[in-house]
């Protein structure tokens, strides 16, 4: 790890705010270089704060961390050295002249307005989207690199870039994929659609990295596995700009599944009735939830992560002393997975998968390691305002009916998919293995 000496910025008194990624944190660290008597040291980045830190040692190492690693249970609060500490992301800081501070919660999903009518809805829905595309692409002039897997969300990321840039820009466009087998199927049906557009595709080994360059760019082990494959890809082909579709699933993707939960919550039985479409699945989801709400506990076991059931974590804790063990098994508590809950109401579930630790930290990994090799890396579909704005809508609008789930984006942005992702919206739906599980079913 070899962090160039730099200008500490040291924070002084006064209010300051953490984005709920914590792509601008606030850092805290006890050093004589310090504004305050107190030692406190409050400064905005990883590099200034490792810089302060100094050498690493192994008496350094957070053991809170190391539980996360081992665990699978990311935590975006924990830092990876006992010395630094991480101020709360998505928070109002506020330091006081005698180096003490106070962290406030900041909600950055609120509603205040009335939903929409359906058709004003999809207008300023589909605008707002492209308008921050622009907002991105403003006076940027160079290649523009986009991750691809061939699902809605990279083709809507791809072909709303194309529709929003001039004709003759449209080449500068890097469409990145990798080479999964699962994945190739998918991958070509959209590629061969926007072929016509003069787009550039380029296919990528999914190779391990090595953990040392990992280290030294980050100055830290991280919690999620990553490859740097792809970041070189983009810089040998000049794409200082990357915009990836990761955050989709959380939120203006999200298939719906928890529109019962909102209708019941509200009384609406026949609407749910309507939406069931059967009598079948409307009781299916009457009993489930009603059962849910009465043992809660018992549902929410299937939803937790069990760390144990991972074979590295069996492997790593099955060499570890009794009294490390024993250590651990307090710190590698089950982690709701609200990916898999599908009683609580669809609002929860959008807010709890966007602020999940798991998205935090990959946000901030993937943009630093990018930022590392001189690119600048957007994640449009999670954009606060974009959010926010979904947020204030009647959310049955993912979902038309039991059967046509994600439906939001084939419906408002069909003029830049593939017509195969307006039909069946599911990647997985394309996969190989999806393929020879319905040849298996026929013979």
């Amino acid at each position: 790890m070899n962090f160039m000496s730099k200008k500490i910025n040291h924070l002084k008194p006064g209010t300051y705010s953490i984005d709920q990624f914590n792509l601008n944190p606030i850092f805290l660290i006890k050093h004589e270089s310090s504004i305050f008597k107190s030692k406190n040291c409050f400064v905005r980045s990883w590099e200034e704060v490792l810089e302060l830190h100094g050498k690493i040692n192994v008496e350094d190492i957070n053991f809170d961390y190391i539980a996360s690693v081992i665990s699978r249970i990311p935590k975006s609060n924990v830092a990876p050295y006992r010395n630094i500490k991480r101020l709360p992301r998505s928070s109002i800081v506020k330091i006081k002249s005698d180096g003490s501070f106070i962290c406030e919660v900041r909600d950055p999903y609120t509603k205040n307005s009335d939903p929409l009518e359906k058709e004003e809805f999809d207008r300023k829905f589909r605008q707002l989207f492209f308008d921050n595309l622009k907002s991105s692409l403003m006076d940027y002039e160079g290649c523009i690199g986009v991750e691809f897997s061939g699902g809605l969300d990279s083709s809507l990321l791809l072909g709303s870039l194309i529709k929003v840039l001039d004709k003759k820009k449209t080449k500068k466009i890097h469409a990145f994929s990798f080479k999964f087998r699962n994945e190739e199927r998918a991958i070509n049906m959209s590629r061969n659609f926007y072929q016509s557009s003069k787009v550039n595709f380029h296919s990528i080994e999914l190779i391990g990295s090595n953990r040392n360059i990992i280290f030294n760019i980050l100055g830290y082990l991280p919690q999620i596995p990553f490859s740097i494959v792809e970041c070189q890809r983009y810089s040998e082909n000049k794409c200082n700009l990357l915009f990836s579709g990761f955050g989709g699933d959380q939120c203006i993707s999200h298939y719906g599944n928890n529109i019962p939960s909102d209708l019941i919550n509200q009384g609406k039985y026949k609407e749910l009735l309507k939406w069931s479409g059967s009598k079948t699945i409307f009781f299916k989801h009457l009993i489930k939830r009603n059962l849910y709400f009465l043992f809660p506990e018992i549902f929410n076991f299937r939803f937790n992560f069990e760390p144990k059931k991972f074979l590295t974590t069996r492997i790593l804790c099955s060499n570890l002393t009794k009294d490390v063990q024993n250590s651990l098994d307090k710190l590698t508590v089950d982690c709701h997975s609200w990916e898999l809950d599908t009683f609580i109401d669809m609002r929860s579930s959008i807010i709890n998968r966007i602020m999940a630790d798991h998205t935090a930290l990959r946000i901030e990994q993937e943009y630093r390691i990018a930022k590392f090799h001189g690119i600048k890396k957007i994640f449009p579909l999670l954009n606060e305002d974009l959010v926010n704005f979904i947020l204030e809508q009647d959310l049955e609008i993912f979902a038309k009916n039991a059967l046509i789930k994600r439906d939001l984006i084939p419906r408002v942005f069909k003029e830049v998919l593939p017509p195969h992702l307006i039909e069946e919206p599911s990647k997985d739906f394309y996969a190989y293995t999806n393929i020879f599980r319905e040849q298996d079913k026929i013979s």
